[in-house]
């Protein structure tokens, strides 16, 4: 969600920023998970029970490599608790947003994204490209690879 954040920043500030990298970001809802029913009742849950929780991340999005995972699921730092109805409709919003402003970024960026991502749908960083790609852009999908771009093979493609 950093990626998020990062590109709302930088679309607030953009004088504050010489260019941006940007690693798995999540640019919109996965259109398979965030379906109308879904949203609807989301919005709905979000009313009566804000703090309802739903699903939690399984560890095993985060990474495939095995001490990744295990490290991330002893860190103390890391929420391990279900995601609260509330926080994912800010998700929601703030992917909203994020499609508003892509039309309206002139910031130079580096956009690399994993295609086995489970958190973060690729579709949202290829449309931010396929908008932007009029304008001097570096995008580069990394096959198999996560959130934390493990791969299951060690070579990694030239990004120039």
């Amino acid at each position: 969600m950093g990626g998020a954040i990062s590109i709302l920043t930088a679309c607030e500030r953009p004088s504050d920023f010489a260019g941006v990298v940007l690693i798995a970001p999540m640019v919109q809802m996965n259109p398979d998970s965030a379906t109308p029913f879904k949203v609807f009742l989301a919005k709905v849950l979000n009313h009566m029970l804000p703090s309802l929780t739903l699903g939690s991340i399984e560890s095993k999005w985060v990474s495939r490599d095995k001490k990744q995972v295990e490290a991330y699921d002893t860190d103390e730092l890391n929420f391990h608790g279900g995601m609260r109805v509330s926080f994912g409709m800010q998700l929601m919003g703030a992917a909203a947003r994020i499609e508003r402003e892509i039309p309206s970024i002139n910031w130079p960026f580096l956009l690399l994204h994993g295609d086995a991502d489970k958190l973060c749908d690729i579709r949202g960083s290829r449309m931010m490209h396929e908008t932007l790609r009029a304008l001097t852009r570096k995008s580069r999908s990394m096959r198999e690879a996560t959130t934390l771009f493990t791969t299951t093979s060690q070579k990694w493609p030239s990004l120039c």
